[in-house]
């Protein structure tokens, strides 16, 4: 038995809240380190190729791939 199981509106709201290339400063008393959001991917479609019919399970996810800068040398 196949299932599809996808993102929820509120899962896609909160994916929205970041472009690629948007910058986010986290501020510490070591100083400022920087996020950079380098992609976004999502995978939520409602037709999607299935390559075992019966037998597979569609699950709907989403990730941000991001870069960090830190003043610290050695994070921990």
């Amino acid at each position: 038995m196949s299932a599809m199981r996808f993102l929820s509106d509120k899962d896609l709201e909160w994916m929205a809240s970041y472009e690629q290339g948007d910058t986010i400063l986290f501020q510490s008393s070591n100083g400022i380190d920087t996020m950079t959001i380098d992609e976004i991917t999502l995978y939520n479609d409602d037709n999607p190729w299935r390559e075992n019919e019966g037998f597979y399970t569609y699950m709907g996810n989403s990730a941000f791939e991001h870069s960090i800068s830190s003043m610290v040398e050695n994070l921990k």
